[in-house]
């Protein structure tokens, strides 16, 4: 008999042993430092992986699940893998590339991360610790992750230990080597996406500035489609305060029409780049100006205004001819992409118009229902995803909530969930605000504080109950791992909206 075939049937294979031992799929005596097994032999261990060893005191965790193995994805490697490796590996490819390439069927840059990975350690355990990440994600569930005692899974850890291995891996590289950059900025890349998937917004910013700092010293020798993918990151994280690294400064100096009427519609993500991130940038520095500073600067504010939405309004109008004329010959991915390019054409001309306003009720009221056609063609688009991924009326405004939380998602740097728990909280202030204003116009000073803020509350609470419905439970378990995540995450207190919300509060 085989001896191989012999020592499968009659011994097992230990779940907690080496790395060396289980890849090699041999029993590991576990040995701790390093296994008998592997020195006895002369190879080198390479340790055990912390999450697989059995905790003190108690049995250990349940796995989470995942998906199976496809055999293209798992069998390409060049250098031993453990299960846990290739099955984050096999779910990148099936499912993490899928989310990634957003609404066109583009994938060059995750073809790009697989043909590194399968010969590059260093991306080969950053691409795993993504799958990993996404893995515990979907498995667990995206609003699971906003709750204070959230417990970790396997994947969690899994996640961690690849991402120590690729960071080791990248400091003992050797500074010469003509594809350390590239390398590194594919590293950056995938950084940044495990960071966007578990929140953690410090190391997100650390290593998309790190990113972008290597793409803008050696943009010419980097591929044309990381620089694209770095630009679009840049102008999602714009409400981080990174500054402009890769986008022109100055984007006054954009062509009228972003969108000639020979452009493919399935290049609007690129084509459409720079004027998402100036609009982005006026918009920022109109919402965090005070009245005061509106009103000092409002004449070279409003040429820019003016000179923006001009630019919006043409491409628009282009964008719209191109749209009617393709739209019944895209696929139906692409169609979905087109309805969204037209939807945050109209986002940019709403925000543009409104931004200068500083939350004035009454030049803003005229602007209702703008918004809530805006949040009805918001509601069209996502009825067209099968996986379901501020305004001035507070129903609308919950209508745009609901829209948002229906469809559990993160697309760059934007996170569906914690945007939506930040307008949330604000909702919930700017509505406290309101009912005092007009609590306090209507009783004067006849009432105590103690008193006045007793009706307040009450008035506050039927008011949400007549809104919401009673639909308002899970958010308030959001609010407090918001409220949590800014006194634990630094770098949220610069975040523009969390800026306002802390404002509001004060």
């Amino acid at each position: 008999m085989n001896p191989r075939r012999k020592r499968q049937q009659h011994g097992s294979r230990s779940r907690t042993g080496c790395r060396t031992c289980r890849a090699r799929r041999v029993k590991c005596d576990e040995t701790p430092g390093k296994c008998g097994n592997c020195t006895s032999t002369g190879r080198p261990c390479e340790g055990y992986e912390v999450y697989r060893l059995p905790l003190p005191g108690g049995p250990k965790t349940k796995r989470g699940g995942g998906p199976p193995l496809t055999p293209a994805a798992a069998s390409r490697f060049r250098w031993v893998v453990t299960s846990d490796e290739r099955r984050c590996f096999a779910f990148f490819c099936d499912r993490t590339i899928r989310d990634a390439v957003a609404f066109y069927d583009s994938a060059r840059w995750p073809r790009m991360v697989l043909d590194m990975a399968n010969t590059d350690p260093a991306v080969c355990h950053a691409v795993i610790a993504l799958g990993a990440a996404h893995q515990e994600t979907v498995f667990g569930g995206m609003q699971s992750q906003l709750a204070l005692t959230a417990q970790r899974t396997s994947w969690h850890w899994v996640a961690t230990e690849q991402l120590a291995r690729a960071f080791g891996l990248l400091r003992r590289r050797n500074p010469h080597d003509p594809q350390l950059r590239e390398v590194m900025v594919l590293c950056c890349l995938l950084f940044v996406l495990t960071s966007l998937i578990r929140r953690d917004y410090d190391s997100v910013i650390r290593h998309l500035r790190s990113g972008l700092r290597i793409v803008k010293e050696l943009e010419a020798r980097i591929s044309p489609t990381l620089v694209a993918v770095f630009r679009h990151l840049e102008t999602q994280a714009i409400h981080f305060g990174l500054g402009d690294h890769l986008h022109e400064p100055n984007y006054m100096r954009l062509p009228a029409n972003l969108w000639p009427p020979t452009q493919p519609i399935d290049q609007s993500p690129d084509a459409l780049e720079p004027l998402h991130h100036g609009v982005l940038h006026f918009m920022l520095r109109g919402w965090g100006s005070s009245a005061e500073i509106i009103a000092a600067h409002y004449e070279a504010l409003h040429a820019e205004q003016t000179a923006l939405l001009s630019k919006v309004t043409q491409t628009q109008a282009s964008f719209a001819g191109v749209r009617a004329m393709h739209y019944r010959t895209l696929s139906f991915k692409e169609q979905r992409g087109a309805d969204i390019t037209e939807l945050l054409l109209q986002t940019h001309s709403l925000g543009l118009r409104t931004c200068l306003l500083k939350n004035d009720p009454a030049r803003l009221e005229p602007f209702t229902p703008e918004y809530a056609a805006l949040v009805t063609m918001a509601e069209r688009v996502i009825t067209k995803f099968p996986e379901k991924p501020s305004l001035l009326d507070f129903t609308v405004r919950w209508r745009a909530l609901q829209a948002l939380r229906s469809w559990p998602h993160n697309e760059g740097a934007f996170d569906s969930l914690v945007v939506s728990t930040v307008l949330w909280e604000r909702f919930q202030i700017e509505l406290k605000v309101r009912v005092a204003t007009d609590l306090r116009s209507l009783l004067g000073s006849d009432v105590g504080p103690e008193e006045f803020d007793t009706m307040v509350n009450r008035q506050v609470e039927d008011q949400l109950r007549f809104i919401t419905g009673n639909e308002d439970r899970e958010l308030a378990q959001a609010g407090a791992y918001l409220s949590h995540a800014i006194d634990s995450d630094h770098s949220m207190k610069s975040w523009t909206c969390v800026g306002r919300l802390l404002n509001l509060k004060a």
